[in-house]
């Protein structure tokens, strides 16, 4: 098979892409990478790359969208793989390619996407574990923690502005407040309790077209359960080093206990990782979904601390493969990682455990094989 994929301006999508490109061209596909924006020599590369025929196109977060109307005339089939909520992508699934199919790391979202966008190829497909996998060594970092830090004061004023005053800015603040009261509800439930409570009767294209415009929304909760995460080990007294963007706004870097490490290319953190006893996760707002943290965390021979999905705790077991806490009970997050680093035992036999099945199961072969064969099935049978 010839596979076209892209690289855009979005460092980890482009460290999936390669590694997806690596599996492919071991597979025996031939591809091409096209970075965007496109030089003129590439340009060249890549119009003799069409003229030889094209069996898929692999995006992800639907980069390299715009050509849809030459996929289209080409009949190519397109898969788009999501890395976050499908609500970021209306313009992806508003009049999507012909020939196309979505996977999602949720199973919500695989159903946002066929009830809000009538997309009957809409599948699931974890996150891929892509670290090299690492057994033992020297690991003089307890607690480790990788994720930017946005301002919440940030986030607020942009929906505010973004909204001018509008009740759409109002119905964004009250699903917040919904979601911190009870970080169970998806931001699609949040958004229907609103508007029930407003009395607001929306037809789904209507629904779907206000969640597209809520991205901000997702942002703040998220933050706000990653700085009180945080915040919480810190009160404790135990130490944790951070690295991503944004953390100097926190109000945290003055706790003598709290280490920042500035953002890296995606790849580099692995070696921190390496590095660290204990990972910690707050899963994006994933209720039903992976996450490539924890499948990272356990190729570098880390314990992964998360919240918790229901996906995950279908498919990794407590105090077994991985360790959870409980958003609800943050103030016993500390008390569990203290746990976990004073029981070495208990430590090694999550991590042990754990490791395996991430490389056997959430690699990147399984994964992207399954995108691969999903292909092959609807298109090529």
């Amino acid at each position: 098979m010839r596979i076209l994929l892209f690289h855009g301006a979005i460092d980890p999508l482009n460290h999936f892409t390669d590694k997806a490109k690596e599996f492919l061209e071991k597979a025996g596909c031939e591809t091409f990478l096209c970075t965007l924006p496109v030089t003129k020599q590439n340009e060249t590369d890549l119009l003799d790359f069409f003229r030889r025929g094209i069996h898929a196109v692999i995006l992800y977060d639907g980069i390299g969208m715009y050509m849809k109307d030459i996929y289209d005339e080409l009949k190519i089939p397109v898969v788009n793989i999501l890395v976050d909520h499908p609500m970021t992508f209306g313009h992806c699934m508003k009049e999507p390619p012909r020939r196309y199919i979505q996977f999602s790391p949720d199973e919500n979202h695989v159903a946002f996407s066929r009830k809000y966008w009538k997309l009957e190829n809409s599948f699931f497909l974890p996150h891929m574990g892509t670290a090299p996998v690492a057994v033992g060594g020297e690991r003089p970092t307890d607690l480790l923690f990788s994720g930017s830090c946005w301002s919440l004061d940030a986030l607020a004023n942009h929906i505010r502005q973004s909204d001018k005053g509008g009740i759409l800015g109002n119905i964004f603040f009250e699903m917040i407040d919904y979601m911190l009261l009870d970080p169970d509800f998806t931001i699609e439930e949040a958004c229907g309790i609103v508007l029930k409570d407003r009395n607001i009767s929306l037809s789904p294209e209507e629904l779907a077209l206000i969640l597209t415009q809520a991205k901000a929304v997702d942002e703040y909760v998220r933050m706000y359960y990653r700085g009180r995460a945080v915040r919480a080990i810190l009160d404790y007294g135990m130490e944790i080093t951070v690295i991503g963007t944004d953390w100097d706004r926190s109000g945290l870097t003055d706790y003598p206990n709290f280490h920042w490490i500035q953002p890296m290319p995606f790849a580099d953190v692995f070696a921190y990782m390496r590095k660290s006893k204990i990972v910690l996760n707050v899963m994006p707002w994933f209720k039903a979904g992976s996450h490539e943290r924890v499948f990272n965390t356990l190729l570098s021979g880390a314990c992964p601390v998360s919240d918790k999905s229901s996906w995950l705790e279908e498919h990794f077991a407590d105090r077994k493969e991985i360790a959870y806490y409980d958003l609800k009970e943050m103030e016993r997050l500390p008390q569990l990682i203290e746990e976990l680093l004073h029981d070495n035992a208990l430590r090694g036999e999550i991590v042990l455990k754990g490791q395996e099945k991430a490389a056997r199961q959430f690699c990147v072969e399984k994964v992207i094989g399954e995108a691969l064969k999903r292909v092959i099935d609807i298109y090529y049978p």
